[in-house]
């Protein structure tokens, strides 16, 4: 009679703890479109200008166009030119509200002088947010000794990696 209660006792505490774990996940999906109320990103960043490096291409694009759907003005930093005035152009006939600067940088470059003057042009505006997307690796996983393009690539690979996050935030 004992073992009844008790196997009745750990079904119903088993079921109330699968049922639980069913609505956890239920909520979990349903609550960003249902429950909850959408993040105003713009005030919560305080300001109007977000900074995108390497905004030319891929998911720092990408990026650049969903900021500017949400109404941030974008500055552009990457080290081609031609690709940052045809990102311009691109996000300017999707979103002409907005307003789109940008500085030519190639962050391989540890040159401190450089470095100044791109962070004078970023302090011409009121910054919210910065989306760090300039990086590189290596092509394929190599021991260190054996990379290709030795030392400069190693190098490069430090500066634009550990650099960039560190002063232009």
């Amino acid at each position: 009679m004992n073992i009844d209660w008790f196997a009745i006792g750990a079904g119903s505490i088993l079921l109330l703890y699968i049922v639980y774990r069913i609505l956890l996940v239920l909520f979990n999906i349903l609550g960003p479109y249902v429950f909850f109320q959408p993040i105003d990103l713009k005030k919560k960043a305080g300001a109007s200008w977000a900074v995108v490096t390497g905004a030319t291409d891929g998911i720092g694009k990408s990026y650049c166009f969903e900021l500017a759907r949400r109404g941030f003005n974008i500055y552009l930093v990457s080290r081609t030119e031609s690709k940052l005035v045809q990102t311009k152009k691109d996000i300017l006939l999707k979103h002409p509200d907005v307003e789109i600067r940008y500085a030519t940088f190639d962050f391989t470059n540890p040159s401190p002088i450089d470095y100044q003057k791109l962070l004078s042009q970023l302090n011409a505006v009121n910054i919210g947010i910065l989306i760090n997307n300039v990086g590189m690796f290596f092509e394929y996983p190599e021991y260190i000794h054996q990379v290709e393009g030795g030392l400069d690539t190693l190098a490069n690979v430090a500066i634009v990696n550990i650099l960039p996050p560190t002063l232009v935030v």
